[in-house]
């Protein structure tokens, strides 16, 4: 087995190959002590987020807004009748300006593409 010192307190150590061989379960420990559960959570205006628990305490997480995204502006059809046997296309436009057109075929008596 090869060890090396990475910094004061951390070593490294090759294992090699191992297998893990399942052993008796153990006994059960004693109970731990009673923890304290929520209350409440409250969402800021700054979008911190307080978690309130029942002995009293509370924490304040920092903001949990991430950055803004990209939606959807719009999606309509912009070519086509739904007539059996042929296409439409629906346009989907998103609020950074980018549009995508996917095609879409009408199928004719359970016909499909």
């Amino acid at each position: 087995m090869d060890a090396e010192i990475i910094e004061p307190g951390a070593v490294k150590v090759d294992l090699g190959e191992f297998r893990l061989i399942p052993g008796p379960k153990g006994e059960t420990g004693e109970q731990g002590p009673r923890g304290y559960g929520l209350r409440s959570a409250v969402l800021n205006p700054d979008y911190t987020l307080t978690l309130n628990y029942e002995n009293g305490d509370s924490y304040t997480t920092r903001s949990i807004r991430g950055e803004a995204g990209v939606g959807i502006e719009s999606f309509r059809q912009t070519e086509g009748d739904h007539a059996p046997g042929t296409s439409d296309v629906y346009t989907l436009t998103l609020t950074d300006g980018r549009e995508f057109s996917i095609p879409v075929y009408n199928g004719r008596d359970g016909e499909s593409r």
